[in-house]
């Protein structure tokens, strides 16, 4: 990765070095490992930082339904349309812009008793077409029927639809548009959300479907170092620019993290 990456400190990540502090016994050395911290591609800090998030969010899911909450979850997309991923990143981030200024997602928040949010984004990298789409997971602040919560995600759906056409951006429910319950457990959802920063090892990175379907950066990663195909690194350099500065896990304001620690509080 450090023969073409264009972002810096990602290539110096983990590198150690020494320093020297003065105790009551003369000079202590020790060694501290450089971490970059960068959530969208370094193969070091991401798998740490999403295992740290996921070991926070399973919590508070298994206390917010205690505590006479409910969880839904969905997916929001845009057209996979052959256009530069940069591009596609500025599209889905204006329409969540538009839709979370509007008078009509306040009203949806208040009507059904959404207090907090978090929305993850995903990318699934590819030679054409990559895809980048947002996983939301709502918190309502009382016990709602799945006919509820599933008609308060078709009300989100259709003022996703309509955001982005105001913003200019045509076709906008994709077909992987989704929303349901956590389906599983708490543990598996908290890993499935975050598995953006994972590597998946039960993969070949040479198979031409694998590549085709599309991947996870950091198994891109793998397809580039298996394969060296210069169209892949463009693909991998063309994520940088798309992704740089812009935050991957975003908690809607004031989100708490522990219902439990709020009602003591």
């Amino acid at each position: 990765m450090s023969v073409f990456t264009s972002i810096k400190g990602v290539t110096d990540c983990t590198n150690k070095f020494l320093l020297a502090r003065d105790t009551i016994g003369g000079r202590e050395v020790i060694e501290v490992t450089k971490r970059c911290n960068n959530k969208h591609a370094c193969p070091c800090c991401m798998p740490y930082l999403y295992s740290q998030l996921a070991k926070r969010f399973e919590p508070l899911l298994d206390c917010w339904v205690l505590t006479g909450g409910s969880i839904y979850t969905q997916t929001l997309t845009l057209p996979n349309r052959p256009k530069s991923l940069i591009f596609k990143h500025d599209d889905i981030a204006k329409t969540w812009q538009k839709m979370g200024k509007s008078k009509g997602f306040g009203k949806l928040r208040t009507q059904y008793g959404v207090t907090q949010y978090l929305r993850v984004t995903e990318d699934v990298l590819r030679v054409k077409k990559s895809f980048p789409h947002f996983h939301l997971t709502w918190f309502f602040d009382r016990e709602l029927t799945h006919f509820d919560m599933e008609a308060f995600c078709s009300a989100i759906a259709e003022l996703w639809s309509v955001s982005a056409v105001k913003e200019g951006i045509r076709g906008t429910q994709a077909a992987r548009q989704w929303c349901g319950p956590i389906l599983v457990s708490n543990k598996s959802y908290s890993r499935y959300i975050f598995k953006h920063g994972y590597f998946n090892i039960n993969f070949d990175p040479l198979a031409e479907m694998n590549l085709g379907r599309g991947l996870k950066p950091l198994d891109f990663l793998r397809a580039i170092d298996a394969t060296g195909d210069l169209a892949l690194i463009e693909v991998w350099l063309e994520y940088e620019h798309a992704t740089s500065g812009r935050h991957r896990v975003q908690p809607s304001r004031n989100f708490l993290w522990s219902r439990a620690s709020s009602a003591n509080e």
